[in-house]
């Protein structure tokens, strides 16, 4: 474990940033800081956690044999980890806060897998091999997910919630798109309230909405022509 209240191993230098020096970890590896955190080239056997005050960054390609978890505890804190030599090879999850605060992954030519995420701006995944889920991704902002490798599919058969554009990429004659829309809308409305978004819902026999104030962010629901919005729905909206 490095970082906040914790013993210091390897090569770590603290202050108004922090810096990891390329090394081997035979097992996991904890990373707490209240600063900025870059790494250089590391290699972890085991799980890798993280949690930064500041910006997430790398100087040197990530190779993770097990599972990774990237945290931003302040507001509008990136996680930038978009060298081409990462290998992530267990799942992999993100948790930012505030309104601006994007992700961006580039696995290399990994398969990446996608666990339980909040991204309260865009998120951003690259991948030259299959990219798929093993948990719901709850984005604030727009997503894009690139295979860059012919012939390798996006899975993304979780219940997901994206608030702004989602765009894919793939290459060849087999880079198939499967994706899956939220089946919870409550649960995703709520989420979107918790990071920021003022939720409105549109039926039949509601305020006109020239007369709304549609201002900052906003999640819109539009009920279906005969039955209008469920009643859970306008319960949960502002």
């Amino acid at each position: 474990r490095i970082g906040r209240d914790a013993a210091m191993v390897g090569q770590l230098a603290v202050g108004v940033a922090t810096s990891l020096g390329a090394t081997t970890i035979n097992g996991d590896l904890t990373v707490d800081v209240d600063s900025t955190l870059s790494f250089a080239a590391i290699t972890v056997d085991g799980d890798l956690g993280v949690t930064a005050g500041g910006n997430v960054t790398q100087s040197g390609a990530l190779a993770v044999a097990g599972t990774a978890s990237f945290t931003t505890d302040v507001d509008d804190q990136t996680i930038t980890l978009s060298n081409a030599a990462n290998a992530f090879t267990g799942a992999v999850d993100f948790t930012t806060q505030g309104t601006t605060a994007n992700v961006t992954i580039d696995n290399g030519t990994t398969a990446l897998d996608l666990g339980a995420s909040t991204v309260t701006g865009n998120l951003a995944i690259t991948a030259g091999n299959v990219i798929t889920d093993s948990g719901a991704l709850t984005v604030a902002g727009t997503a894009s997910f690139t295979t860059d490798v012919d012939d390798m599919a996006i899975t993304l058969d979780q219940s997901h919630a994206v608030a702004g554009a989602v765009d894919f990429t793939t290459n060849g004659t087999a880079g198939h798109v499967t994706i899956v829309t939220v089946t919870n809308l409550t649960a995703a409305l709520t989420k979107l309230q918790d990071g920021g978004f003022w939720v409105y819902a549109a039926e039949a026999g509601g305020e006109p909405a020239h007369r709304a104030k549609l201002t900052g962010r906003v999640a819109l629901v539009l009920g279906s022509e005969g039955s209008g919005v469920s009643r859970l729905v306008k319960e949960r909206a502002d």
